[in-house]
């Protein structure tokens, strides 16, 4: 009895199944026709007022902006590269390619590390006194070598990151030993810094214009952007089709 009322039971519940599929392709099917039913309608109307056909108004496009055609002091050329004579560097000869140190030695000279020396002493000697106590901070001048050993460190960390300062001078086996950190001590690095400076420091304040504070933040920087500039124009040509990917000025917008 009971087998048999399941079976029962089971048969109604797939005679249900098979109607309700059965009614919603139907709704599908008669949906679709509708569908087809209208835009056949539509292009009919069309065809009727000779809207299909109608060209399009011409008059209501802006005219081509007249422009003048940038004109190249140069013919047109690739990438050329002007290395000194030291280098002795051929495209073809992969031997001969410099180390990636004489190709920075190039841009930061002896002459660039100086000059950072010099500001960045002159600017850690006009800071250095604690406005709360009024007493002298202890500084100790830099020098154009320890510059470079700052830079070193920088350009080590970028590499090898690690998720603060203080790691790359641990010495408690929580974290990986960095040998270079043996060339400068922590509090250094740190002072360094704090106090590094590109421009010659000046009392100089700046209005709350957009336009003067731009200026300001340039002037702290454009020693270095002109000798990097000069090192430029002085040893690569750049090709006569340039694209330049990279944001470099100020944007205040939402995307980039």
């Amino acid at each position: 009895m009971l087998s048999d009322l399941e079976e029962e039971e089971e048969g109604e519940q797939s005679e249900d199944e098979h109607e309700y599929e059965g009614g919603q392709r139907e709704r599908i099917i008669s949906l679709n026709q509708a569908e087809q039913n209208e835009a056949s309608d539509n292009s009919e109307e069309l065809e009727a007022r000779g809207e299909n056909d109608r060209p399009v108004n011409l008059q209501n496009i802006p005219p081509v902006p007249e422009f003048e055609y940038f004109e190249h002091q140069q013919p047109r050329h690739d990438r050329l590269l002007h290395l000194p004579s030291s280098f002795n560097y051929s495209p073809n000869n992969q031997s001969t390619r410099p180390s990636p140190i004489a190709f920075f030695k190039l841009f930061f000279t002896d002459s660039i590390f100086e000059m950072l020396a010099r500001n960045t002493n002159l600017y850690a000697s006009l800071k250095q006194v604690d406005k709360q106590t009024g007493r002298a901070k202890y500084w100790k001048d830099t020098s154009a070598a320890e510059l470079k050993i700052f830079f070193g460190i920088i350009i080590y960390m970028s590499l090898f990151k690690s998720a603060s300062v203080q790691d790359y001078w641990r010495k408690d086996g929580r974290a990986p030993i960095h040998t270079i950190t043996r060339y400068m001590g922590k509090t250094k690095f740190e002072d360094l810094k704090r106090w590094f400076h590109v421009a010659a420091p000046t009392r100089n304040t700046h209005s709350n214009t957009p336009a003067s504070r731009m200026q300001w933040f340039c002037s702290k920087l454009n020693p270095l952007t002109y000798m990097l500039q000069e090192a430029w124009q002085r040893y690569c040509t750049v090709a006569t089709e340039v694209s330049v990917d990279e944001m470099m000025i100020q944007f205040t917008g939402r995307y980039a």
